[in-house]
């Protein structure tokens, strides 16, 4: 269970301030096939350890790893009233022990199902985009975090926002953040295909948000060209 805590830790980098989002395209294929692997030697009648409990334990080491170093900012707001700052060890460890259990659940749901194939990783990003909606809207939510957050340093990419909403989106870049899985999925047919076709949503949606943005430029020159 080290590899998916440590996983979840690089997560970080993918956020504000670092913006390093591309190297969600290495940590989710990995997450994947870890759990595929875990799965598939779970169930080997030789082995005695719980099946079910070893995937939990896969996505829930994971989720501890994200939100310990993704939710550190909670512990620094609370440095500025001294009656507050007893609560800053509970924080850093306690936000990261409960959110973890979405994500062990997630797996837990997802993961006895899961090989070494396409329909995999598609049931694999809904879960997780499951996750995060679940995790999000239960007991007024925590709608910090989500992956769709990791674009936000790319305007023309997250224009697409406004027509399609927040955990659309979400869902949408978990998929592509999964999209590198492909290429290591043995005997799979029109796999170029599929890789073009996640080009084209990678492209086309850039493209919808470069015209979107230029759009808005015009209009708004227009507006203060008449006001003048």
């Amino acid at each position: 269970f080290i590899m998916p805590f440590f996983l979840g830790c690089l997560c970080v980098f993918s956020f504000q301030p670092f913006n390093f989002t591309i190297i969600n395209f290495f940590i989710f294929p990995c997450l994947f096939f870890i759990l595929c692997n875990v799965n598939k030697r779970s169930k080997n009648k030789y082995r005695k350890k719980p099946h079910l409990i070893n995937l939990f334990f896969v996505g829930y080491f994971f989720g501890i790893g994200f939100y310990l170093t993704g939710t550190y900012w909670i512990s620094n707001s609370l440095q500025f009233d001294q009656s507050l700052k007893n609560l800053i060890p509970l924080t850093t460890i306690l936000i990261p022990l409960l959110l973890g259990l979405f994500n062990g659940l997630g797996t837990l749901v997802c993961g006895k199902y899961l090989q070494n194939d396409l329909k995999s990783i598609f049931l694999f990003c809904a879960l997780i985009s499951i996750i995060d909606y679940l995790r999000a809207k239960i007991l007024t939510g925590f709608p910090w975090n989500l992956w769709a957050y990791s674009w936000s340093w790319f305007y023309e990419f997250i224009q697409i926002l406004n027509p399609i909403g927040l955990f659309a989106f979400n869902l949408t870049t978990i998929t592509l953040f999964c999209a590198p899985s492909i290429f290591f999925i043995k005997k799979l047919k029109f796999k170029n295909l599929i890789l073009i076709f996640f080009s084209i949503i990678f492209f086309g949606n850039y493209l919808y948000g470069n015209y979107i943005l230029n759009d808005n430029k015009i209009k708004i020159q227009k507006e203060l060209k008449q006001n003048k």
